[in-house]
């Protein structure tokens, strides 16, 4: 599976960074597979919008929380991460990092961008 990550630079090495943690999902290094909405994350504020690219290769053993909707589980996950309760889901530790492969990176405008 390919991953995205919006970003102003290029990140061949993901790093779980714990500054700011009430982010929506906590402290973690965050990826989509909605190009779409990678584009639109890296064209916000200033610098050039940077797609970095990522295989994903599930591990065995690997504790992975996945919603596929918007359901009251999701909702109420939030706001516990919002509250600063911390977890380990998805690439919130060195070993879900682990699962990811650096392909490429690129720049990419969305349709308001400049170039």
């Amino acid at each position: 599976m390919i991953l995205y990550h919006a970003s102003k630079e290029i990140v061949e090495f993901p790093e779980v960074r714990k500054t700011r943690y009430t982010k929506d999902f906590s402290w973690g290094f965050y990826c989509t597979n909605h190009f779409e909405q990678a584009v639109r994350w890296a064209n916000r504020g200033v610098g050039e919008p940077i797609i970095n690219y990522y295989s994903y290769e599930p591990v065995d053993g690997l504790s992975v929380l996945k919603f596929d909707n918007m359901t009251d589980e999701w909702l109420d996950f939030i706001a516990k991460c919002r509250s600063g309760k911390t977890h380990q889901i998805s690439f919130h530790t060195l070993s879900a990092l682990n699962c990811l492969k650096f392909d490429r990176s690129e720049i990419v405008y969305d349709r308001k961008g400049k170039k």
